[in-house]
């Protein structure tokens, strides 16, 4: 199945909508890319790899074109690749997608997410010594960060996936066939 126009265009659409919700006021860590990512990953089927093989730009650009106006720093390169991971992670689970899995797997993404880019801060060497007690102080001063982050990646992808459906069942065989509600 080839990926329709009308497709290509809702996810630039998205995309342009996550990079524009980090540049507003929001509380920290709570944005829609991981719930994109999420999203992204239901939705490319598994057996369409023309469209498999583009669908992880959606966050991705998403983060890139926000880091235009904000700003890129050390670990943006690694923040894309768990971005791209978290992508991966919900393809992988498409076809016994619950929403009690989408939510698992998002809580997955949340916490690899939180353990490897603050493993990354911790290795920078620049904030935290690079000891036992730097490392341990590294995840602490993270651990507010997580909850926001948790509960935004949560509640956003509860909410797209929510649109998502609504969109397949208005267009029955494009997004989400196999996403059952329980």
């Amino acid at each position: 199945m080839k990926t329709s126009h009308a497709q290509i265009f809702a996810f630039a659409s998205i995309a342009l909508l996550a990079a524009f919700s980090r540049l507003i006021p929001h509380p920290e860590n709570f944005t829609p890319v991981v719930g994109i990512a999420m999203v992204s990953g239901l939705w490319f089927a598994p057996g369409a790899q023309s469209r498999r093989s583009w669908g992880w730009l959606v966050p991705v650009l998403a983060m890139f074109l926000s880091d235009l106006v904000i700003g890129f720093h050390a670990l943006s390169f690694l923040i894309y690749g768990l971005i791209a991971l978290t992508y991966g992670i919900a393809m992988r689970a498409r076809l016994e997608s619950s929403a009690r899995k989408i939510a698992g797997l998002t809580v997955l993404s949340s916490v690899i997410f939180f353990a490897v880019s603050n493993l990354g801060v911790w290795l920078m060497g620049d904030l935290y010594p690079l000891t036992r007690e730097g490392f341990q102080a590294c995840y602490l001063a993270a651990v507010p960060f997580f909850r926001n982050s948790l509960a935004g990646d949560l509640f956003y992808t509860a909410v797209l996936v929510a649109v998502a459906r609504r969109m397949s069942s208005a267009n029955r065989g494009l997004i989400l066939d196999k996403v059952s509600s329980h």
